[in-house]
């Protein structure tokens, strides 16, 4: 499963160094030698690799006159900065990118999350915005199972996600750990709560094919392609760039449905700049947004922009299982142990 980026201040964007050490600062500043007026600038916190994020936020800048500054690292240590700011009273960020349904929940819960403006929401695709209007999905992750075209032939090309059981693949399958891999997770969560035979005893079949846990979907592709395994359950994105590169490599999404799970895309309550921020969601939430996104691989949300690379199919065809996000969050605790004792995560 491909890993959320570590932190990073992107070069060649209004650095947001100088802003996150100052001390008893109330809220970001416009002023200063060189600096954006306050409503020509926001500040983007996310999840989104730098090298992705730069075309959009160059785009916007283009179209608005709008500077975007960008802060991104993974989920937990984006949240941690936020709350740190929200408790000291600095307000620095104005738009909140991340891939977590609970911390989600808990910044709507605390207050954080503005309600977005009728241009973002309104029309938005059905199931990936929420009711209550404090975030929309823009991103979407489908995990398949990518198979070696040179060796897994005939019969054992896989079409079920109970094809797993078949003796062939055993000891043959890589998977990402859900310890430290959201996919992972998700997938083992998803495949053991829906109705049969994705149920509870799907887990218990799926540990003793003796899954190799791994953390990364680009070591988990490389091990199908060079032949150490024979399947891997990883995201779509991951096999149709080898694909591309001409390594001898498909995905088959199983006839009971791919596993999904989408981000969350938000306007802080206490943006310095909401106005800003508000047409930036709009501007992510567009197929304009989308399309500059969608070109890092991944899927978005707006049923217009074709996936890439060609020959991938669009979202809107593939039967996806019921994510269960926040189901899934709320008994996080209880099912990683429950992973753990099955060894198909390594700590709880």
């Amino acid at each position: 499963m491909a890993q959320l980026p570590n932190l990073k201040l992107l070069a060649g964007v209004t650095t947001l160094a100088a802003a996150l050490a100052v001390s008893g600062c109330a809220s970001r500043s416009g002023t200063g030698p060189g600096a954006a007026s306050a409503d020509k600038a926001i500040t983007w916190y996310t999840t989104i690799q730098a090298s992705d994020a730069q075309p959009v936020m160059d785009a916007f800048q283009k179209k608005t006159g709008i500077k975007v500054s960008l802060y991104t690292a993974a989920t937990p240590t984006v949240w941690q900065r936020l709350q740190a700011e929200e408790s000291s009273n600095r307000h620095i960020a104005d738009v909140l990118s991340i891939t977590s349904a609970s911390i989600t929940a808990e910044a709507t819960q605390k207050g954080y999350l503005a309600t977005l403006p009728a241009s973002v929401t309104t029309g938005y695709p059905a199931g990936f915005a929420d009711t209550a209007g404090k975030w929309f999905a823009m991103r979407v992750t489908v995990v398949g199972l990518a198979y070696n075209t040179k060796t897994t032939t005939g019969d054992n090309v896989p079409k079920s996600w109970t094809d797993l059981f078949k003796p062939y693949f055993k000891d043959g399958i890589t998977q990402s750990d859900a310890t430290v891999s959201t996919g992972g997770y998700l997938s083992d969560w998803q495949l053991s709560h829906g109705a049969p035979p994705l149920d509870e005893s799907f887990l218990t079949k799926f540990a003793a094919t003796a899954p190799f846990l791994d953390a990364h979907s680009g070591t988990q592709v490389s091990a199908v392609v060079s032949g150490a395994k024979k399947i891997a359950i990883v995201p779509d994105d991951a096999a149709w760039a080898e694909q591309a590169k001409g390594a001898p490599i498909a995905i088959a999404y199983p006839t009971e449905g791919a596993v999904n799970f989408h981000d969350f895309n938000s306007v802080l309550q206490n943006a310095p700049n909401k106005a800003g921020a508000e047409q930036f969601a709009a501007f992510l939430a567009s197929s304009e947004g989308q399309a500059l996104i969608g070109k890092s691989g991944t899927y978005v949300v707006q049923p217009d922009v074709k996936p890439v690379p060609e020959g991938r199919p669009a979202l809107a065809s593939l039967k996806l299982l019921d994510p269960q996000l926040e189901a899934a969050a709320a008994g996080q605790k209880e099912f990683l142990a429950k992973l753990v004792e099955l060894k198909l995560a390594t700590k709880a």
